[in-house]
């Protein structure tokens, strides 16, 4: 939908000192994509499922072109500094494009509203209610302006 993760990427200032890089950064950040994709749930996964599962691995340079797959430290060291405000225009970029293909369009609320998920990777989410405030929400459909 994108046109590749290093099409996607190219336009982010890489902070990092050329002398010390292995892995171009939309390598990098198509690596952290993908750790939340694959819902990993720590750096350290990367290395146990991406860079020490043969298959995984082969998929992994067949995809981006590099012998490895980055360490988990690696990713932190070019995702420490990297300049935010870029990497939102991409992940905004991607958003438009979605929409604009129309590709979100058939899980719209009632044919009319886009749904705004604060936390789709379910990275964040508990098994059971701290207490009887948390996890709690309220929708009106009359409030929406659908009615």
């Amino acid at each position: 939908f994108f046109g590749g993760f290093m099409r996607l990427f190219r336009a982010l200032t890489d902070r990092r000192d050329p002398r010390h890089t292995t892995y171009p950064l939309p390598v990098l950040m198509a690596t952290g994509v993908l750790m939340f994709l694959l819902r990993l749930g720590s750096r350290r996964q990367i290395a146990k499922l991406l860079r020490e599962n043969g298959p995984s691995a082969a998929k992994f340079q067949a995809l981006f072109g590099v012998s490895n797959c980055p360490h988990g430290d690696t990713l932190n060291y070019a995702y420490a500094r990297s300049n935010v405000a870029e990497v939102q225009e991409v992940v905004t970029g991607m958003t438009e494009t979605l929409i604009r293909r129309k590709l979100l369009y058939c899980h719209r609320l009632l044919d009319q509203c886009f749904l705004v998920v604060v936390d789709g990777t379910g990275m964040l989410s508990f098994p059971e209610r701290h207490c009887p405030h948390c996890m709690t929400r309220t929708w009106n459909a009359m409030n929406c302006g659908l009615w």
